[in-house]
């Protein structure tokens, strides 16, 4: 009678089995060579969050925008002062200096087959403000708002249109707004045809795209994988491949095992552990390029026990710098201070602070906290915040302030840290457009601190740090006409904030991606949404 239960006992065995045997083959199916016309990238995805231009303002979801939709300006990856090959062919100034006219290139087309118009191009500004998502704090910049941004951008012809701002701004500023990725121009007929109760098509956008860039979207599947194809039509050619697929590995051993079984062409996230192991592979190179993005500690000051300026202070003398930058970074990131990036034009580069846990103490014996304190830390879970967060922890620990970490996935992070919801938040930030006020507009910008505030994108109003003055200095200095002027202000911004703010900038990115030696043409500028697929071949 017991025969029963052995037999099914050994179906089912024989079942799951099979079932193995069958993800085995799958998986090495996956595993393959990669095709000659399709690039294979290993990345950790789980920051990806939108591919609607209009929405995204974090790193994972700007790698792709760029690839999907032609911007209003686009600055050369290698020179950032550069103006680029955007969707604009030409633009004048009115005499006031505040009516901004542009002409589009010709004979552009979406992915649809419809052509590029003056009329697209607004559409996509407008929408930005009418979404009222976080790039509209991008927009408020040069004073366009939910509220005036239709009065403002007209359609002029059909390859023209103009933009009238309240204020006369410094030009270089406003272009380099322009060439941001959220003025990716969207095909107007097929985004409002996938409206839905007056989202302007968000929702669609967020897992579909209607661009007129290098690449249109195949599929998105959440913590899984991107794939993008080539679009035949794009204005300035076909791409050289014909796929380019982007899978979810968060593990960077197994990229790098991926990686030398040439399973994958590209792997991003690997460590200095393993980009020196693949030194010696003749069939690996790595490319690399310093990025604007930083590495910093922000302290909520909804939180009473964090508003204390001497324990800021005291906690830029907590962080080993160099010791970090040395033993865990070891090349993908160098000690940098300031919250404007090394390499671009007015980065502050002084680097004043050391570990110094005495002088922390005697700071915090002022600030009436000798005691010490215990307070939680928001921050990814991937390298380097992990790392440099345990790090940070132990020299915290020595002048009595424990850090309780709570690592999660990056998506979660970000979730946290835009409703506020953190105590201390250790992670990274990188410049929205090519020009110092992009970063000034984050860490000393905060015109509304109220739930409601549409600047939900300002690390200021993220940290609930309220600055009125502050906000207004920061204002007046986008409209400073004299670039030379315009730098020396921003180089002294720099100097208030590292000595007087609720921030600890720590460090700065140099993008390492490791790739098969047949894989050529990767354009990896100095920002994060300066990456271009477009003429990789291999």
């Amino acid at each position: 009678m017991k025969s029963g239960p052995r037999l099914a006992r050994t179906i089912r065995c024989t079942t799951a089995m099979a079932g193995i045997s069958l993800t085995l083959l799958w998986s090495a199916s996956l595993l393959a060579q990669t095709p000659k016309d399709t690039l294979v990238v290993a990345q950790n995805l789980d920051s990806v969050l939108t591919m609607d231009p209009a929405e995204a303002l974090e790193e994972g979801s700007y790698q792709f925008v760029p690839q999907l939709y032609d911007s209003l300006f686009r600055y050369d990856a290698s020179a950032d002062s550069k103006i680029g090959n955007g969707i604009v062919q030409s633009w004048s100034m009115s005499d006031d200096g505040m009516t901004y006219r542009f002409k589009l290139r010709p004979n552009a087309r979406f992915t649809s087959g419809n052509p590029v118009t003056a009329d697209d191009a607004a559409f996509s500004i407008v929408r930005t403000g009418l979404l009222k998502k976080p790039p509209v704090y991008v927009l408020s910049q040069i004073g366009l708002t939910p509220e005036n941004v239709k009065d403002a951008v007209k359609t002029i012809s059909n390859d023209e249109f103009s933009i009238t701002l309240s204020k006369k701004y410094a030009p270089d500023l406003v272009i380099a707004i322009l060439g941001s990725p959220f003025t990716g121009v969207v095909d107007r007929k097929i985004v409002m045809a996938n409206e839905k109760d007056g989202d302007l098509g968000n929702a669609w956008l967020r897992t579909h795209s209607a661009g007129s860039g290098p690449f249109e979207l195949v599929s998105w599947k959440p913590n899984e994988s991107v794939t993008l194809k080539a679009f035949d039509g794009y204005r300035a050619g076909k791409p050289a491949l014909s796929r380019i697929v982007f899978r979810h590995i968060k593990e960077a051993a197994t990229q790098k095992l991926l990686l030398e079984k040439k399973d994958i062409d590209i792997a991003m996230n690997l460590s200095p552990d393993q980009l020196e192991d693949l030194k010696s592979n003749p069939s690996i190179k790595v490319q690399r390029s310093p990025k604007g993005q930083l590495v910093y500690m922000g302290l909520n000051q909804a939180n009473p026990a964090l508003k204390n300026p001497k324990l800021w202070e005291a906690m830029r003398y907590l962080v080993d710098y160099d010791g970090i930058a040395k033993a865990i970074l070891r090349g993908q990131y160098e000690v940098h201070q300031s919250f404007w990036g090394k390499g671009s034009w007015a980065a502050l580069n002084t680097t004043p602070y050391k570990l110094d846990v005495a002088k922390a103490k005697a700071l915090l014996a002022e600030a009436g906290l000798s005691q010490g304190l215990t307070v939680d830390v928001n921050l990814p879970s991937g390298f380097p915040y992990l790392q440099v967060g345990q790090a940070v922890q132990a020299t915290m620990a020595q002048a009595g302030i424990k850090f309780e970490l709570s690592p999660v996935e990056t998506r979660q992070y970000i979730t946290k840290y835009r409703a506020r919801g953190q105590t201390v938040v250790l992670g990274f930030w990188g410049p929205d457009f090519v020009d110092p006020q992009a970063n000034a507009a984050a860490f000393a910008f905060n015109p509304d601190n109220s739930d409601a505030s549409t600047n939900k994108g300002v690390l200021a109003w993220r940290n609930s740090w309220e600055i009125p003055e502050l906000t207004a200095k920061t204002m007046q200095l986008s409209y400073i006409p004299d670039h030379a002027k315009r730098e020396k202000a921003y180089l002294d911004l720099q100097s208030e904030i590292q000595a007087h703010s609720p921030y600890i900038v720590m460090f700065q990115r140099t993008n390492q991606l490791a790739m098969q030696s047949n894989v050529n043409g990767l354009v990896d500028g100095s920002q994060v949404f300066q990456i271009y697929f477009g003429g990789v071949s291999k």
